[in-house]
């Protein structure tokens, strides 16, 4: 994809053939080849005879360069790597490779304009359509074995909760383990992958959507309520602005989780509880039961008490809670 060319038609005008030509420094016929390619990346153009091209959706694309400046004073000496792609098959996957050799104390990051084969829980596709969203992963390796990752998810779904309530000012939930929803449909999600030994330093690659700028068209393949921030936020969202805030806030979830585990943070969890004190439906495989869930332990295990009057401490995995209407 010509990079100069997405940035020219992104603000919503018309360009002439004949403009685009002189500033990409091409001809005619090149033009309309660099034009039909944006499809490729779910781009629509509008093509107007006697006006020329414009993206039927103007884009605000992320700019690496401000987002490296303005994680800069507090993160310098922790940021291993950072980069923007446009395109990726997984930032998760991507990631989970090249930080293989991260050291203690460090942070890789990748932002994508556009997954082909993001994930979700559960082997769900998570749709990623170009410049619409937020699609990021985080590297980091942590000491004392896979038994330090009790709670992590839902540590780092509280402060994606935190840092979304704080730039849009809107009211955030949390669905057990880590969902962040907004009125009752799912607004984020997160997917942790983790690699190491059992007892030694564990490798961790926390994989972060967010919905921002979809539009219906594009999440019709979606298998459960959505919404966005542009249904959300009133005052419109920046995208590069709300990328620093999500940063900055799991890195100092992580910092946290270091030195106090999920009970540093439970405070911080309970604050966005979407389903404290409501009825639920808990499926596990084949298994469906109903009962009032009470919050979460200081481990993060869910707690509910069944209609038999058991209290059950679920763990995540392939266990699902969902509220009852």
């Amino acid at each position: 994809m010509n990079d100069r060319l997405v940035g020219i038609l992104s603000d919503g005008e018309f360009h002439s053939g004949v403009e685009l030509g002189e500033l990409l420094g091409v001809t005619r016929t090149a033009v309309w080849k660099h034009v039909s390619q944006l499809a490729t990346y779910g781009l629509k153009v509008e093509t107007v005879k006697g006006k020329g091209y414009r993206l039927e959706h103007p884009l605000h694309l992320l700019d690496e360069s401000r987002l490296r400046d303005a994680l800069e004073g507090r993160w310098k000496d922790k940021l291993r790597e950072f980069n923007v792609a446009h395109s990726v098959g997984s930032t998760n996957v991507e990631l989970l490779e090249s930080s293989r050799d991260l050291p203690l104390g460090l942070y890789d990051i990748l932002l994508a304009e556009r997954q082909t084969a993001g994930r979700g829980r559960r082997g769900r596709v998570w749709v990623s359509p170009f410049a619409q969203n937020i699609y990021m992963s985080v590297a980091v390796r942590l000491p004392g074995g896979f038994s330090v990752l009790n709670g992590l998810s839902l540590a780092i779904g509280a402060a994606v909760a935190d840092a979304i309530n704080t730039v849009c000012d809107i009211e955030v939930s949390l669905k057990w383990p880590n969902d962040v929803w907004y009125s009752e449909r799912k607004l984020a999600g997160l997917l942790l992958e983790v690699q190491g030994e059992q007892e030694g330093p564990v490798h961790v690659v926390v994989g972060l959507g967010v919905n921002v700028l979809m539009q219906p068209e594009a999440g019709r393949g979606i298998d459960q309520p959505w919404t966005a921030l542009n249904d959300a936020c009133e005052a419109g969202v920046d995208r590069n602005q709300l990328c620093v805030a999500l940063i900055d806030s799991v890195l100092l979830c992580l910092e946290s989780y270091k030195s106090e585990g999920f009970l540093g943070l439970k405070g911080l969890w309970d604050k966005y509880d979407l389903l404290k004190g409501r009825k639920v439906m808990v499926s596990s495989g084949n298994e469906y039961w109903s009962g009032e869930y009470l919050g979460v332990s200081e481990e993060g295990y869910a707690l509910v008490r069944g209609e038999d009057g058991r209290l059950r401490s679920l763990a995540g995995g392939e266990i699902t809670v969902r509220p009852v209407s």
